[in-house]
């Protein structure tokens, strides 16, 4: 694979090791097999930087203090990139707080990845400082999205350059079971798990779910993911699941117990609020997780999902989803489903994203 770049330098918001397999994963792991990835993370309160390579990775976490996400502080950051020996890097980015350095460092190709439609107006967190995005969209040779609605937000919201969509996708290596052990993993199935992983946050549909927990008592529904809630309301009604005999809370697991429980589930889930951001601009990661575990796919309708219309169980409301979950448990066990899952989700798989990526940018 051809790459004219000697480094890749991520600006993200994100912390390395207490990440899940997100998009920054996806791609810090691909670009490390052609060159350094320099993984910035602003996790600092009292040292200014230091740099952690990943053990037997091309992959350097280069951890820094809080002060530099101020702009009248991005000055200082020049001497910590002074440190990474490169003559032509690519500048990634995610942290749109960087506005100054973005704009002043020297790189022939500065790419925004949009993972998140930070102009809508009813995300379910409150991006901070948005007009920094703004002037951070003038500046940059390319933006990435995940999904069609994500880009046609970002150009309604002043980026006028060039542009590519990237669906998010799944590492397909990782999750899909070889093709000589599905039949060991449909038998093994059980008949009565909901799974569902993920955040679990505000996005959630939390009057839905506990109209399905209360409904559905032969299912056992199962979360894995760290739960952090803004609104007083959701997070009492996340408190009052535990009081079901048929909720079990995992907390935040490893990929590998993901994919374990993926090939034991019934099927996914993905039970959001009908808001104008998921609708209009999500594209889940966890959809093609999923189905590279061979799991029925129980969703609210988002557009980015609509043209998979045959692999998703759409509803819009409690008694929908109850009908839909029924008719996906028959489902859960038939080879012919399973293997059309897998199929459908290897050409899901980030390496394909990767390389369309590396062959525009050639």
């Amino acid at each position: 694979m051809n790459f004219n770049y000697d480094a890749v330098i991520m600006l993200t918001f994100s912390i390395w090791k207490k990440e899940a397999r997100s998009n920054r994963y996806h791609y810090a792991t691909r670009f490390s097999k052609l060159c350094p990835v320099y993984f910035f993370q602003f996790d600092l309160k009292f040292r200014d930087n230091y740099f952690e390579k990943i053990k037997n990775s091309n992959i350097i976490i280069v951890h820094c203090n809080k002060k530099y996400l101020v702009s009248n502080n991005q000055h200082k950051f020049f001497n910590i990139l002074k440190k990474i020996k490169t003559k032509k890097p690519l500048l990634w980015i995610y942290n749109y707080l960087l506005d100054h350095i973005i704009k002043n460092f020297k790189s022939d190709m500065k790419i925004f990845h949009a993972t998140e439609d930070f102009f809508c107006s009813d995300l379910f967190f409150k991006p901070p400082n948005i007009d920094k995005l703004k002037k951070v969209l003038h500046n940059i040779d390319l933006l990435v999205s995940c999904s069609e609605g994500v880009n046609s937000s970002y150009i309604k919201n002043g980026y006028i350059g060039e542009s590519m969509i990237l669906t998010n996708g799944v590492d397909f290596d990782f999750y899909a079971p070889k093709t000589m052990d599905v039949k060991q993993v449909i038998q093994n199935r059980k008949n009565n798990i909901i799974f569902y992983q993920g955040g679990i946050n505000d996005r959630l549909n939390m009057k839905l779910l506990y109209d399905l927990i209360c409904k559905l008592s032969e299912m056992e529904f199962h979360f894995f993911g760290r739960s952090i809630f803004n609104n007083l309301e959701n997070k009492k009604i996340w408190k009052s699941f535990f009081k079901f005999k048929n909720f079990k809370y995992h907390k935040f697991k490893s990929v590998e117990k993901l994919r374990a429980f993926g090939y034991k589930a019934t099927m996914g889930i993905m039970p959001f609020a009908k808001t104008k951001y998921t609708v209009e601009s999500a594209f889940p990661l966890k959809s093609f997780e999923y189905l590279a575990c061979g799991l029925p796919v129980v969703s609210i309708e988002i557009n980015s999902l609509k043209k998979f219309e045959n692999l998703f169980f759409f509803a819009n409301n409690a008694k929908e989803f109850e009908k839909q979950i029924l008719i996906a448990r028959t489902k859960s066990k038939n080879y012919d489903s399973f293997v059309e899952k897998i199929n459908f989700a290897k050409k899901m798989d980030y390496n394909s994203s990767f390389s369309k990526l590396i062959s525009s940018l050639n």
